[in-house]
């Protein structure tokens, strides 16, 4: 069976936004433990909500959902090095992300998929445990459909 519509959403999320010039492949969903001291920058997906917006009734069986992500940009080294770090990872994020608009194509390359917004950024922090290791999280939200009776189509 495939997978659900809302798990290709997110493996079409993390597939864009690795390699990147600063995080590489350094990017990874729901990560457990640090990265350690040989990776100086990263990239954690933390899935969030997954909410059927209010158009859905009307197109049923077919369901639109948004989907959340929260995208936690990390930076390990000087923290007066940080926001410079951390907004240049911003910048990648969003034009990969984005570049779609200039292509003419479906957001991340998926028919089921109609839009891809950026919702908030939240405040450049750093690791109580660790005072190296510095990150701020960017929230996104994408809209895709799938079927109430399959969910993989």
């Amino acid at each position: 069976m495939a997978d659900h519509r809302e798990k290709q959403v997110i493996d079409a999320f993390i597939s864009t936004i690795t390699g990147l010039a600063t995080a590489g492949n350094n990017v990874e969903a729901e990560r457990e433990f640090s990265w350690g001291d040989d990776v100086s920058h990263a990239i954690q997906i933390d899935l969030g909500p997954d909410d059927p917006s209010g158009d859905s009734e009307q197109s049923w069986p077919l369901v639109a959902s948004w989907t959340t992500l929260a995208v936690r940009l990390i930076h390990k080294g000087s923290k007066a090095d940080a926001l410079g770090a951390l907004t240049l990872m911003r910048a990648e994020v969003e034009v990969a992300l984005m570049a779609y608009h200039a292509a003419q194509t479906n957001p991340l390359g998926l028919a089921f998929v109609s839009d891809i917004r950026e919702i908030g950024a939240g405040p450049v922090s750093t690791d109580e445990w660790d005072a190296t290791e510095s990150n701020r999280t960017i929230t996104w939200r994408i809209r895709y459909t799938r079927s109430q009776f399959d969910p993989t189509q």
